[in-house]
């Protein structure tokens, strides 16, 4: 099954990890803690462009990027969904749109 499995704040949000198939190979980790909040919402942003899968907080695109990843054989994104291992969560304000192909990251490491 080819996919992009995006992980924002797993292992009890001390991690996150971009993978190329479900509980697949770890492409790009970060072990940033903390990015989840109970008490607020916060914005996250996912996005594929010219290869590179990328993941970020706050509510500009291409800025805070926390994961990127440049796959050397991409896949097409056609679908997008949401789901949570251990804990209840809500969605709030989910947008899927186009990339700008104008919009650039700001300054990654790729791995």
């Amino acid at each position: 099954q080819e996919m992009y499995e995006i992980v924002i704040g797993g292992w009890r949000d001390t991690k996150s990890v971009i993978r190329r198939e479900p509980q697949g190979v770890e492409r790009a980790l970060a072990t940033q803690p903390r990015l989840c909040s109970d008490s607020e919402f916060r914005w996250y942003w996912a996005m594929l462009k010219r290869g590179v899968v990328s993941v970020g907080v706050g509510e500009q695109p291409g800025r805070g990027v926390i994961l990127a990843w440049k796959d050397p054989d991409p896949i097409p994104a056609q679908y997008a969904s949401f789901t949570t291992w251990d804990h209840t969560v809500t969605f709030k304000d989910i947008r899927v749109a186009p990339v700008d192909t104008d919009m650039e990251l700001e300054d990654v490491e790729l791995n």
